[in-house]
């Protein structure tokens, strides 16, 4: 079966759109699309402070944070941005101007993968159309 301009067009199409819809799903639930430690990265580089609770209310509150989530809190009239690494007993701890720093931080980094997905399926594509990609270099004949 031979792929025509018009078959081609509409596949890259259809990639680009389901790439562009992956990367709008790890922004709405950043925190759930990247690993713990990338969610961590992305918040120390966003001058979030990593702090280890040391006082009895410190306790109580770090007990009643959801581990891995980020959640906001408003303390007066500042908001405040918590999450909770379980597992080193360390809370990150950031305000509002952390928070859009790391959104942007998270955008980057989405739109940086989608478009090494995108070449990389353009690399696979002309591989395909010279003939010397998968599904193209065991045919017999032109």
């Amino acid at each position: 079966m031979r792929k025509t301009k018009t078959t081609m067009k509409i596949r890259k199409v259809t990639v680009s759109l389901a790439l562009a819809i992956s990367g709008l799903l790890c922004l709405a639930g950043l925190s759930g699309c990247a690993t713990t430690k990338e969610t961590e990265q992305l918040l120390s580089a966003a001058g979030f402070r990593i702090r280890t609770p040391t006082t009895p209310q410190q306790e109580a509150i770090y007990q009643h944070l959801e581990a891995y989530k980020l959640k906001r809190t408003m303390i007066g009239k500042n908001a405040v941005y918590c999450y909770k690494d379980a597992k080193q007993g360390v809370v990150y701890v950031g305000d509002d101007k952390n928070y859009q720093k790391y959104q942007q931080l998270g955008w980057e980094q989405a739109v940086s993968q989608e478009d090494l997905e995108g070449a990389q399926m353009n690399a696979d594509t002309s591989m395909e159309l010279s003939g010397w990609g998968p599904g193209m270099w065991w045919r017999d004949g032109p």
